[in-house]
């Protein structure tokens, strides 16, 4: 649909090197809801704002990995789900694209990380949960780093103390959990 010879409604437009839009126009930009398939076969289906992603929306990639949640100025700004083709997966907050605020991610192996992020590296004050281990603490930088305790379940054992690094510096404490 056209409107003062600008596209204006629902069109289609063709690009050889870009891909496909179909969807909504307004003064020759995609603006309401459109399916886009690039060339590579990734595809975003959801809302735009002046020919940005912008609103609720999907994106999928060839190597299937997807991402399911909130969009603003073409990236990844609110809440959102991210799947990784090996199962892994993020539920949470972005930020411009990073995992930011607060989220939870399940790795493949079954561990899992409950916490705070800064552009997509764990930050602040978390939980990390293996099979027979657990960590809750502070974290800077993806590593622990601050007050944490450290527990190993299957020898019902603990360290509370300080890290650095993702080691343990300064003061500390070895505990003992058995009630025995």
């Amino acid at each position: 649909y056209f409107k003062n010879n600008i596209p204006n409604g629902w069109s289609i437009y063709y690009h050889h090197t870009n891909g496909t839009f179909q969807g909504q126009y307004s003064n020759d930009q995609p603006n309401g809801f459109g399916i886009y398939i690039h060339v590579s076969d990734s595809t975003y289906e959801g809302y735009w704002w002046n020919e940005r992603q912008d609103g609720i929306g999907i994106e999928k990639w060839i190597d299937d990995s997807n991402y399911k949640g909130e969009f603003s100025h073409g990236k990844k700004n609110g809440i959102g789900f991210y799947f990784w083709p090996d199962d892994s997966h993020y539920e949470g907050e972005w930020v411009n694209n990073y995992l930011h605020g607060y989220g939870i991610y399940f790795f493949k192996d079954n561990k899992y990380y409950l916490g705070h992020w800064v552009k997509s590296k764990k930050s602040g004050f978390g939980e990390f949960i293996w099979k027979y281990k657990r960590y809750i603490g502070f974290y800077s930088n993806d590593k622990k780093n601050g007050f944490g305790i450290y527990f190993w379940n299957k020898v019902k054992k603990a360290f509370m103390g300080f890290w650095e690094n993702g080691k343990q510096k300064g003061f500390g404490k070895f505990i003992s959990l058995d009630r025995k």
